[in-house]
């Protein structure tokens, strides 16, 4: 009889997704000195490269008028730009600008930053260790529990 593992890894990833949330998620507007919503919507788009408004509220999970309050901001401060869709007119695709771009790089480097200075007491050994262990969970969520059908950049 095999061992069906479906249950220790469900526990498992929720108390490692749960550690992230609370640890280093709601850290992140404090990290980054940038709204966290900001900080998605400009995630999502710096992958995907454009989304309407609607995928961005799907992939956000909150409404038109909340993604609207965002890019209206982002726009204000040149990090987005609206670009009316080519094939319906009802359309409003979101992309980001060359500086929203760069400002995406400078938080993910600010983000970076935090979780090296975290693993500083860490052994090299087992920063080894955990960094095997994270390719091979990701090159086997990457398999089997395929992204969103709106990500279709980097992942």
């Amino acid at each position: 009889m095999t061992k069906d593992y479906k249950y220790t890894i469900s526990d498992r990833f929720l108390e490692y997704t749960e550690f992230l949330a609370e640890d280093i998620i709601s850290q992140r507007p404090n990290i980054t000195n940038f709204p966290d919503a900001h900080y998605r919507l400009m995630y999502h788009l710096f992958y995907a490269k454009t989304l309407s408004m609607r995928e961005l509220g799907d992939l956000m999970h909150v409404s038109k008028t909340y993604i609207t309050k965002i890019v209206d901001a982002l726009t204000e401060i040149g990090l987005v730009e609206r670009h009316p869709d080519l094939n319906d007119r009802r359309i409003i695709n979101i992309k980001l600008t060359i500086e929203g771009i760069r400002k995406f790089k400078e938080l993910q480097d600010l983000l970076k930053k935090d979780i090296r200075s975290r693993l500083d007491n860490v052994p090299q050994e087992e920063q080894k260790m955990v960094l095997d262990s994270m390719e091979g969970f990701i090159n086997l969520i990457k398999k089997y529990l395929p992204r969103s059908q709106y990500i279709r950049g980097k992942y």
